[in-house]
């Protein structure tokens, strides 16, 4: 659902920034590079969010996707 798509958003942004910033784990540097480029990337999204209301619909399935897949690593 569209509305689920932001506070997914939202979620996986955090659980990027958690990954990235992982100190307990050995996180290598490589996953943290795809971190970064990852919450690079959903901030570009969601500053469309605000000026156009159609743009949460071509953006919605993509990042339901991502959040889905995220869950599963």
């Amino acid at each position: 659902m569209i509305v689920d798509v932001l506070p997914c958003l939202e979620d996986l942004r955090e659980g990027l920034i958690a990954a990235q910033d992982d100190e307990e784990h050995n996180v290598s540097n490589i996953i943290r590079v795809a971190c970064q480029a990852a919450i690079l990337v959903i901030d570009k999204y969601l500053l469309y969010v605000d000026s156009c209301d159609l743009y949460i619909f071509a953006i919605g399935n993509i990042f339901l996707f991502l959040s889905e897949l995220w869950l599963l690593i």
